[in-house]
């Protein structure tokens, strides 16, 4: 009676520990079956010495593969920590970003200007080829006013001021400066001058002959056209 009170006291501690093995050993025994084929089971089932053999085996061929597992894993987690060694810290992220952003203003601004920039280098060009093309002009309605010239019955003064009206009606600020050229032309000739200052176009035009008018127009539109492109572009 003691003894089989022994047995089941026995059997109580240890049966859970049992129940394990024998999941161990099936375990065994299924990834046997799966590595060396159904073949292995039926030829070592009887062979205890082969079963510890084999057991072995499996155990070194899953510390094998574990090993191997836990040496990737190590490796990648290496490559994770290279890599978050080479992140920039806050500080430099927050300086970069800021650095970034100034030059983008930069960038922006340059090509803002950049437009305001040529337009304002292209104005005068523009500007003086206008001016040029005026004093063409003038020089082309100059030369029409001569072919006249020489067969009209107007007197010089009379001439000379329909010339300078119409000089003023065509591009009134050539007119003006053609006008104050021959003022300059007739003081620097060394002719007698009016005692009176011209109180009018048909009184300054008293004292002049068309001669004076081709002279002047020769001199500030055609030798000195440099000077005179200057003097209209202000």
């Amino acid at each position: 009676m003691l003894r089989t009170k022994e047995d089941k006291d026995f059997r109580n501690t240890h049966d859970a520990r049992v129940q394990s093995l024998v999941q161990e050993i099936r375990a065994v025994k299924q990834r046997m079956e799966e590595i060396q084929g159904p073949e292995w089971n039926s030829k070592s089932n009887n062979d205890p010495e082969q079963c510890k053999k084999n057991m072995h085996e499996i155990i070194g061929e899953l510390k094998k593969e574990m090993k191997k597992e836990m040496s990737d894993l190590k490796g990648r987690v290496g490559d994770i920590s290279s890599t978050l060694d080479k992140l920039p810290t806050l500080a430099e992220a927050e300086a970069l970003i800021s650095h970034t952003r100034v030059t983008r203003s930069a960038l922006k601004g340059k090509i803002r200007a950049k437009p305001d920039t040529e337009k304002s280098r292209s104005v005068p060009k523009a500007a003086a080829n206008t001016i040029k093309q005026r004093i063409e002009d003038a020089i082309s309605s100059t030369r029409r006013w001569n072919r006249d010239h020489k067969s009209t019955q107007l007197r010089d003064a009379a001439f000379i001021a329909s010339y300078l009206k119409q000089q003023s009606k065509r591009d009134p600020q050539m007119a003006v400066y053609i006008q104050k050229a021959i003022q300059r032309h007739v003081y620097h000739s060394g002719r007698p001058r009016s005692k009176t200052r011209p109180q009018n176009l048909e009184q300054f035009c008293q004292m002049l002959v068309w001669k004076d008018v081709l002279d002047t127009v020769k001199d500030v539109l055609v030798e000195s056209r440099v000077q005179t492109v200057k003097a209209l572009d202000k």
